[in-house]
């Protein structure tokens, strides 16, 4: 059966691709347009980019998403295929089992990117693959899945599909979790306080702190942002504003 005839499987990538398109594209961008918003940004002014570089950044998100990711969903495609359990259209739709099911996404997730996250902070493999995504020290929404191919397979599109395909839960449910991935990763990358992006904000902008998308793994191997450096930075955006 090929993928892309498959409901389950066109569905998802439908989700996340509108997750992009609406959350990163279309709704911070519009916010990113009005230098009045900047002061909501915990980088400030320095979240400021041109259009060379919003159109540069759609343009490798788009590529990724629309081209690149297959090479992480088939495996997971397959893999989701062969396992046994529920997954379904005609499975009921059961809230309690769904919720187990999102809550195994969000730690396999936040394991799998830590990891991975990680690993391309070692000097070469960031040199040749993950400098590519640091490019923006001051990330703007349009850029959260600005990455080399083979970091956006391997360490983005790999944890997020991987949770679906072990768990096997609804349709319905899967389609929710990869909108809820797009558009988490997409207010992450945004800049703006209210949006939660602090943390991963600071990773940008500190490098060596907050490799997770949660605090489980940066909590529990001591790779949260200290207090003090993040108020020192706090104070030099304060000042450069």
């Amino acid at each position: 059966l090929d993928p892309a005839q498959d409901d389950t499987a066109v569905l998802m990538g439908c989700s996340a691709l509108s997750a992009y398109l609406v959350v990163a594209v279309g709704l911070c961008s519009l916010l990113d347009c009005h230098p009045e918003a900047h002061r909501y940004k915990t980088q400030g002014h320095r979240s400021i980019f041109t259009w060379d570089q919003w159109t540069r950044a759609v343009a490798v998100g788009l590529s990724n998403i629309l081209l690149f990711s297959w090479f992480a969903t088939i495996p997971a495609w397959q893999l989701q295929r062969r396992g046994g359990g529920s997954g379904a259209w005609d499975t009921p739709l059961s809230l309690p089992n769904e919720l187990a099911c999102f809550a195994v996404h969000v730690v396999t997730i936040d394991v799998w990117f830590y990891v991975t996250h990680r690993a391309l902070h070692l000097p070469l493999l960031y040199k040749w693959i993950h400098k590519f995504h640091h490019a923006f020290k001051a990330p703007a929404a349009i850029a959260c899945v600005y990455a080399n191919p083979i970091e956006f397979c391997v360490g983005n599109v790999g944890g997020v599909v991987l949770g679906p395909a072990l768990t096997r839960c609804h349709p319905y449910a899967a389609a929710y979790w990869l909108a809820f991935a797009l558009t988490s990763t997409s207010l992450a990358h945004s800049g703006y306080r209210a949006f939660g992006a602090e943390e991963h904000d600071a990773h940008h902008e500190h490098f060596s702190w907050n490799f997770g998308v949660g605090i489980l793994m940066d909590r529990a191997l001591g790779t949260c942002l200290p207090e003090g450096l993040r108020a020192r930075g706090g104070e030099k955006i304060m000042k450069r504003s």
